[in-house]
C-alpha cells in the first residue's frame, strides 16, 4: 500500500507539494490528489503536477 501525500510533503526531487484538498484531510493536512501543483526546483521543471493517483479522491 502506497502511502498518503499531504500538503507540504517533500519529494524525491526536492520539491515540495503546494497545495491538497481542503475536504480531505490526514491528521489535519490536506491529501494532495491527481493534478495538485509541486514545486520542483530542478531545471525546466516548471508547471509540475501530481502525475499519477487514486481517480476518485474529491477535489
Amino acid at each position: 500500500m502506497k502511502g498518503i501525500i499531504r500538503t507540504g510533503d517533500k519529494t524525491t526531487g526536492g520539491g515540495q507539494v503546494l497545495s491538497g484538498s481542503s475536504l480531505m484531510v490526514f491528521n489535519g493536512i490536506g491529501v494532495a490528489r491527481l493534478g495538485d501543483p509541486v514545486y520542483c526546483p530542478k531545471k525546466g521543471h516548471n508547471n509540475v503536477v501530481i502525475a499519477q493517483g487514486h481517480p476518485h479522491i474529491f477535489r
